[in-house]
Parts: C-alpha cells; structure tokens; sequence
C-alpha cells in the first residue's frame, strides 16, 4: 500500500518538462533525456543490492541509456575518482551523477513513502516517469517485467 501511495504520488508530481535533476553532481556529461527511453537507479557503495542488481542493470543498459546516481552515506563527501571507483567496483553501468544529500530522489520520492533508497525509474522519451521499481536489489524476473516495459516505451512514437 505504502509503495502504491508512493508510486501515485511521483506519477503525479511529475512536471511537464520531466523530472527535476537540479542539484545533482555531474561526474559524466549529463545525457539527454527528451527521445531516449531512461532508466535511472539510485545506488551507494557498501550496498549488497545495489551489487546484486548491476549485473541486471547492465544488461538493460543494452537497450536503454542508465543514470546511475549516487547518493552517499555520512559522511558526504566523495570525490569523482571515489564515485567511478564504487561504479567500477560493483559494475555499475550508466552516466554518473551525485545526490549528495538525497535532495533529489526526496523529491523523486519522498523518504516516508519509500522502503529502500535505491530505487529504479524508467523515465520515457519525454522525460516523464512511466515505471518505478520499489528499490532493492533488480532480480533477474524483476529484469525481464522491465525489459519489456522498455521495449514497450521504445514502440512508442
């Protein structure tokens, strides 16, 4: 119920321009995301799900473009070469960018309607969030539901 009041709530507050992504820390160049299908994943170092689900998430990546954003444990303060490391570490695929005090998926997702931090949006050619998985670790069912949510995104005109 919590993750249905949760999911209502970002489908709703989406704006017209698409999600809002100001005060992110941009490691890579930000891609694009008006005409791309997106899948956006919060993640952090340390984080055994989020570990579990790069594998998945790379092979998502194959279809779609990712933006992994990480968002850091206290204390906050991680450089670029630390973020690329983590990403490299676990295999995490996608542009990289920093929540550094989880501002943004806050607003993505307020914390008292979320169960877990690393969350997964599927964000469609316009920028608008079509799909949100509940967080936790990407199992390869859970892959396979939004592989083909994707595609059906990408079909899209």
């Amino acid at each position: 119920m919590k993750l249905a009041i949760g999911l209502m709530f970002v489908l709703a507050c989406v704006r017209d321009d698409g999600p809002d992504l100001k005060g992110l820390t941009w490691i890579d160049a930000r891609p694009e995301l008006k005409g791309k299908v997106t899948l956006v994943r919060w993640w952090t170092n340390g984080c055994p799900l989020c570990a579990d689900s790069a594998p998945q998430l790379t092979e998502l990546a194959k279809k779609t473009q990712v933006l992994a954003i990480y968002h850091p444990k206290p204390p906050r303060d991680v450089t670029a070469e630390q973020v690329r490391g983590y990403a490299k570490a676990i295999g995490m695929p996608g542009a990289l960018a920093v929540d550094r005090d989880w501002a943004v998926l806050d607003r993505w997702m307020p914390p008292e309607q979320r169960t877990f931090t690393s969350l997964t949006f599927i964000l469609d050619k316009k920028g608008k969030i079509r799909s949100v998985h509940p967080g936790g670790e990407v199992t390869a069912e859970q892959t396979q539901e939004l592989s083909r949510k994707i595609d059906a995104l990408l079909a899209e005109e």
